[in-house]
């Protein structure tokens, strides 16, 4: 029986030691006790649900619970946005018929205090049992400040590649490094490459974009096929991060591919790269449109595309060439929802700022909950992914306003062969979470009515996903659903397996209600399977 690995890599990030090269979100966040009240009465639901399937978890490693991988000063560690931080070698490295099956983690770490300077991209090598061989720096050639690591593996040697970005220009600006390691020589991991260039700011992209002073940061880099007989393919892309002409950052991506063999790692080549920029997210981001919101999928069978949403659009970006030719695919996703009574069946819950006009209220794509991944099912027609959405009004969105406190995770999805977008409700979930309507949380019988009122006020009372390991409301619920989220996504098949972040036992614990003392740094995490 085929069998889903399924690793959580929970990242601690604080939010406060805010540098340059964390991203900042576009949209602001609306005072909760100003629009309606929601802060004050928002509250969690306590649906019954079917019982869960019997489940144990396998702790690998002799008697260890917990494999322990190195000290770090600074709190973020393993981490990245969209890349993945931990691959799976296959079991056997070719040529030479090497036992494998162990696994690479890349993460950034500080030895020291010096947190915004010493941080580095490290890796570690843990056995098939989840025991640890070695954790060391990935880059012994000097270094500052580099981070937001991530790596994929050959499927044919085994050998990892990592990538990262780090300051190393005089203007204290970013470019992007890669390595990888020759695991296949011998078996074993140590063999590395001095690291090279993966993205050079602006210097490689400017002939692509127009422009001389863009950052393409936070690499992701995946493996795939090759149309090359005997190759494999590397893809990779990075995001801007540098601020438009309107002083935002929307993150248009800078794109490359290259392709290579077993003999281009024994002769540690620096590949020879097609490059590409998008001119879809390149107009986002110069014209100043809207954050894009994406990751990129990459299989064995010639599949690449990138995905996610802008204002209030899915998009796929698909390629059945190995990336060499993309098409789009778009689809307004925007639900208008009534605006509720209060008990009194005259008091709109929702207003707008002049305290008068009854608010009109939307289920709207976000620009939080953006560090997700997608995997392939249904024999390679659908691309399946994680994100969440918000309730906001009309005046909020016109003026770049919304809601953070109001949002639900969905699964998304598109078809390949129709170019259609469906979407799943995950928590909360209404009668029927795969109709085509998305869940309303004060109405989740469907019904057209509000299911129920607080009894001190008759104000509407609705249910709360907190899907964040983090909650602290002197931050805010921005910080949780923007900085904090993470959606990770695993396949076999159809059998699809998702986890999350939750704080909802936290969020109580936050805020004093009886019973929940303990959760004050006890978030939870969730997992559920298709």
């Amino acid at each position: 029986m085929k069998r889903i690995v399924f690793i959580i890599l929970v990242s601690m990030l604080t939010i406060w030691l805010v540098a340059n090269d964390i991203q900042q979100p576009t949209q602001i966040a609306e005072d909760f006790e100003y629009k309606g009240k929601v802060d004050s009465h928002v509250s969690f639901t306590a649906r019954e649900q079917d019982p869960p399937p019997n489940y144990s978890f396998i702790l690998n490693g002799a008697d260890q619970v917990t494999t322990y991988l190195y000290d770090s000063y600074y709190d973020y560690m393993p981490y990245s946005y969209n890349g993945h931080n931990l691959r799976i070698q296959p079991e056997i490295s070719l040529p030479y018929n090497y036992a494998a099956g162990g696994m690479y983690i890349s993460y950034h770490c500080s030895e020291t205090t010096a947190i915004n300077t010493d941080r580095r991209a490290w890796n570690s090598y843990l056995y098939p049992d989840a025991t640890l061989l070695v954790s060391s720096a990935t880059n012994h050639y000097g270094v500052y400040r580099e981070g937001f690591t991530s790596v994929d593996i050959d499927p044919v040697t085994a050998d990892p590649m990592f990538c990262w970005h780090s300051i190393v220009e005089p203007d204290n600006s970013y470019d992007c490094y890669m390595t990888y390691d020759n695991f296949h020589l011998t078996g074993a991991t140590g063999y590395w490459k001095t690291p090279f260039h993966l993205f050079d700011n602006p210097e490689e992209s400017e002939p692509y974009t127009g422009h001389d002073d863009d950052e393409f940061n936070w690499p992701v880099m995946m493996m795939g096929d090759s149309p090359l007989e005997g190759h494999r393919r590397v893809h990779a892309y990075s995001n801007n991060s540098t601020d438009n002409s309107a002083g935002h950052a929307h993150y248009n991506s800078f794109y490359k591919f290259a392709d290579f063999n077993t003999d281009s790692l024994l002769f540690e080549s620096e590949f020879t790269w097609t490059r590409q920029s998008f001119p879809f997210m390149d107009h986002l981001h110069y014209d100043d449109i809207d954050r894009v919101n994406k990751d990129m999928i990459v299989n064995e069978d010639g599949q690449v595309a990138f995905f996610g949403n802008y204002e209030d659009t899915l998009f796929c970006m698909y390629s059945d060439d190995w990336g060499e030719n993309f098409t789009m695919y778009k689809q307004e996703w925007l639900f208008p929802v009534e605006n509720p009574f209060w008990e009194d069946g005259e008091t709109y819950q929702f207003l707008n700022n002049d305290d008068i006009t009854p608010s009109e209220m939307y289920i709207a794509l976000s620009n939080d909950g953006t560090h997700y991944n997608a995997v392939f099912t249904e024999n390679n027609t659908k691309i399946v992914w994680m994100t969440i959405t918000n309730i906001n009004d009309l005046e909020n969105m016109e003026t770049d306003l919304y809601m953070p406190a109001l949002a639900w995770p969905k699964i998304f999805s598109f078809d390949i062969n129709t170019g259609t977008f469906d979407f799943y409700d995950m928590d909360i979930q209404g009668v029927d979470p795969a109709d085509d309507q998305p869940t309303i949380p004060w109405d989740l019988d469907e019904d057209g009515e509000v299911d129920e009122y607080y009894e001190d006020d008759g104000s509407v009372y609705y249910p709360l996903s907190m899907c964040s390991w983090f909650y602290n409301t002197e931050q805010g619920y921005q910080d949780c659903f923007f900085h904090e989220n993470n959606f990770k996504m695993v396949a076999n098949n159809n059998w699809i397996v998702v986890g999350w972040h939750d704080s909802k036992k936290l969020r109580h614990a936050f805020w004093g209600t009886e019973g929940y003392d303990g959760w004050v740094k006890q978030p939870e995490i969730v997992i559920s399977i298709s």
